[in-house]
């Protein structure tokens, strides 16, 4: 079967089975969840290169397979508490302005979950306590989970 470039195969394996497999990352005082398919790599702690003068957010640099990639602390691009360290960090897919990469440190190592659609509860009466980049709150097996909004973290980052 051939695969248009509109749907993918996560897409309709997704829309098939109302299931999705995702990464759970671990912050500081939450979890957000990431489909797998916007996950580059998994990386162990790492110095990072960081300039003199950077927003709290921005936490360096490191070299992965032959390119600068910016780190950043979700919490502190959210207005949480910032971590005072990490366990991992998470490189992403950039998804708008014609591709590249990013990291999201996190606390403890990522864990594979499959979510459920049907199995999630929209939390919308906390959505106004939500911070800048979060997109949705939902409640999966009586965890509340974080849905970030990556388009909006792209936009920080490409300001």
């Amino acid at each position: 079967m051939q695969m248009s470039g509109a749907i993918s195969a996560a897409t309709l394996m997704t829309a098939t089975t109302g299931v999705i497999e995702c990464w759970a990352l671990s912050i500081a005082g939450a979890r957000l969840v990431l489909p797998i398919v916007n996950v580059a790599d998994i990386l162990g702690p790492m110095p990072l290169q960081r300039p003199k003068r950077a927003a709290d957010w921005f936490l360096g640099t490191l070299t992965w397979r032959g390119m600068e990639v910016p780190i950043l602390s979700f919490e502190a691009l959210d207005r949480m508490a910032a971590p005072s360290g990490f366990s991992s960090i998470v490189l992403l897919n950039v998804l708008s302005s014609g591709g590249g990469f990013y990291g999201l440190v996190v606390q403890q190592e990522p864990t594979v979950i499959k979510l459920r659609l049907s199995g999630l509860e929209d939390l919308t009466d906390i959505q106004d306590r939500l911070g800048p980049m979060d997109a949705q709150a939902v409640r999966w097996q009586g965890e509340m989970l974080l849905i970030p909004d990556l388009d909006a973290i792209e936009k920080v980052l490409l300001a």
